[in-house]
């Protein structure tokens, strides 16, 4: 994560192309489809970049861990438990401080930001 400006600019930039080359072959007037077209995309950028920023935090691993205490805690998930190979990945105390690192997600997030925010803007004086 030294450096995220290069990897915005080529976002915003495949974005831009990708949203202009949708709009130009679209039925409807060009800069209707072009601020779609860039809309649905930030939108799309946004949730990647969210999705990814909420399994980097860890909440998926809080769940996990909720889950394998509550079955150790019962009588019959200690049965099965000694039956199947759930449990046998690491330890609950071990698996839950682990925190993943994704490199997309902040230009993920600033790139969708910014896109959703122009293209409301835009509809707003198209409108």
């Amino acid at each position: 994560m030294k450096n995220i400006l290069p990897r915005i600019l080529w976002l915003i930039i495949g974005i831009f192309i990708i949203s202009f080359l949708y709009s130009f072959f679209s039925n409807l007037p060009f800069l209707i489809a072009f601020v779609n077209s860039f809309f649905v995309m930030g939108l799309l950028l946004l949730m990647i970049g969210s999705f990814t920023f909420v399994v980097e935090k860890g909440f998926f691993n809080g769940i996990i861990y909720s889950i394998k205490r509550f079955r150790k805690s019962t009588q019959a998930g200690k049965f099965f438990s000694k039956y199947d190979n759930l449990d046998s990945t690491k330890p609950i105390h071990e698996e839950y401080l682990v925190k993943r690192t994704v490199s997309i997600t902040q230009p993920f997030l600033i790139v969708g930001g910014l896109l959703t925010f122009i293209s409301i803007v835009a509809a707003y004086y198209l409108a």
